[in-house]
């Protein structure tokens, strides 16, 4: 099955149909947000970019643990790790509170 166990869909419940369309919405979700970190540097001049950049945090505002280098320059402007965004992520799907 192509589902994620920790995306607290109680498995008691739920069949194959409601992973796939759980799966879906996570993988369009991530699209999106990704189109709009697109758009939104791509009407910036490097400069601008490189500033936005090097304002970003360094460390997570949830675990306090480094902020990945690649992390910055792919999002800038990122206040979390990668571990901590997917958490909140998961977190904001569940419970429709957003950070």
């Amino acid at each position: 099955m192509l589902y994620d166990p920790d995306e607290g869909i109680d498995t008691n419940v739920y069949d194959e149909a409601d992973y796939a369309q759980q799966f879906d919405l996570n993988w369009t979700e991530k699209s999106i947000q990704n189109v709009r970190n697109l758009v939104k540097t791509s009407k910036m001049t490097p400069a601008e970019i490189a500033a936005l950049v090097a304002s970003s945090p360094t460390v997570c505002e949830e675990c306090t643990d480094p902020i990945d280098e690649r992390r910055r320059q792919l999002e800038p402007g990122t206040k979390y790790c990668t571990d901590c965004r997917e958490y909140l992520d998961k977190k904001a799907r569940l419970t429709g509170i957003k950070h």
